[in-house]
């Protein structure tokens, strides 16, 4: 449930950094959201680990281990927000004393935790039953990998904090680090996340291997043909073969286990596979991470109030400007409207606000949300009569809020088995 909530919980921010600040993206390696996505890592690997520690009892060390460090993240996460010691958009606070409480809770919950862990051994040990490609070594690999990703993201988010503190120099930690770092480390888990639920604890045997082959050979003809028509790009080759490996191999588990199961026991079926059910959320949003990255396609122009653009195969119209009050803001809203071929397609209306208090103006962007591809369009300075606007087309970003909401519920699924 926690872990769900925490997934829930990042979408949410994901896609009020979207909304909100205007640069046509949703993620962008901020210390805050690495701060939040850490314990989710941790906690994606303790729930991973939950599976082992039911076939052996000496994971169950490992996945004290991970609740430990799980918990700690979290606490350590809320100092860094609330101290004001990150610079960060999403900071909400910034009271030294608050953080020195919360860091001395964190240091109090965290040592005793891990003193505790330390001291304390299990009464008996089993062998862990280890195969060249069982379930549990898939399972024990996702681990080691998920946890190599979130301490390569921790030491991207505190090196800048203790190069200030020891050298008084401040230096950033930007996402060509992340990107670089933390993409190709998550990418055998990913791999590996299609056959592990076909896996057994106790066989060194694929079921099925050669279908497995076959959906390789699909998706190999599908990239080739991707290429073909748009443009190759290694990034987004990597992303769409990933996206697509797990959604059909999690796909064809599903239909299998369907097939041989009740089937006039449905929300059962979904019950006791909701964890392939939330592997097929993380297909489409790697999907929907690849497309809305790498080919995304950004206009930047300067426009007059009646006049229109040609974006592409679009045409722009602004139509006009509005001043309005709100209860707490002044609004400046942009009319415009989308067409192709000739054809009436959506009005977008970004926005900017000025709040009277805190004296901040902020940005609201116009989205025009279509099945396939977001229309996102942000209303910039005035400069000689003219506005400046920028203009992305964001494909298939759809697909994360979507595969978000499937892995959220496959959390609130797993928790109704008996």
């Amino acid at each position: 449930f926690c872990w769900s909530m925490l997934t829930g919980v990042i979408a949410l921010g994901a896609y009020w950094a979207y909304y909100e600040l205007g640069w046509g993206g949703w993620w962008f390696w901020d210390p805050v959201e690495n701060i939040s996505l850490m314990p989710w890592i941790a906690g994606l690997a303790l729930v991973h680990s939950l599976l082992i520690a039911k076939e052996d009892n000496l994971i169950k060390r490992w996945v004290i281990f991970l609740s430990i460090l799980c918990f700690s993240l979290s606490v350590f996460g809320t100092f860094l927000v609330r101290s004001g010691i990150l610079t960060s958009v999403h900071t909400f606070a910034s009271d030294a004393s608050r953080g020195i409480f919360i860091l001395l809770l964190f240091l109090v919950i965290a040592g005793f935790s891990f003193l505790l862990f330390a001291i304390k051994t299990p009464e008996k040990n089993n062998n862990l039953n280890l195969l060249f490609i069982n379930k549990t070594s898939v399972l024990l690999i996702n681990n080691l990998v998920m946890i190599i990703a979130c301490a390569t993201i921790f030491l991207g988010t505190v090196y800048p904090i203790i190069i200030e503190v020891i050298m008084n120099k401040r230096i950033s930690v930007g996402a060509p680090y992340y990107n670089s770092t933390v993409l190709p480390i998550l990418l055998p888990g990913l791999l590996l996340m299609s056959v592990a639920p076909a896996l057994s604890f106790q066989t060194n045997r694929l079921p099925n291997a050669k279908n497995y082959l076959y959906i390789i050979i699909l998706i190999s003809f599908l990239l080739v043909v991707f290429v073909f028509v748009t443009s190759f790009n290694v990034w987004g080759i990597f992303g769409l073969f990933t996206g697509l490996w797990i959604l059909f191999a999690s796909l064809y588990l599903c239909i299998k286990n369907y097939l041989v199961s009740n089937k006039k026991k449905f929300f059962h079926f979904l019950k006791t596979n909701n964890a392939l059910i939330a592997h097929l959320g993380v297909g489409l949003l790697i999907l929907g991470i690849t497309f809305s990255s790498v080919y995304k396609v950004e206009y930047q122009n300067n426009i007059g109030i009646g006049e229109e653009i040609s974006l592409g195969e679009y045409i722009l119209k602004f139509e006009s400007l509005e001043v309005t009050e709100g209860k707490n803001f002044q609004s400046l809203t942009g009319n415009f409207s989308l067409f192709k071929n000739d054809r009436f397609l959506h009005k977008i209306l970004p926005e900017k606000r000025y709040y009277h208090v805190s004296k901040i103006i902020t940005t609201e962007a116009g989205i025009y949300h279509h099945p396939i591809q977001d229309f996102y369009l942000i209303l910039g300075e005035q400069q000689n009569n003219k506005w400046s606007i920028k203009f992305y087309q964001n494909p298939l970003i759809n697909f994360i809020w979507i595969g978000v909401f499937i892995m959220i519920s496959s959390g609130i699924l797993g928790l109704l088995k008996k």
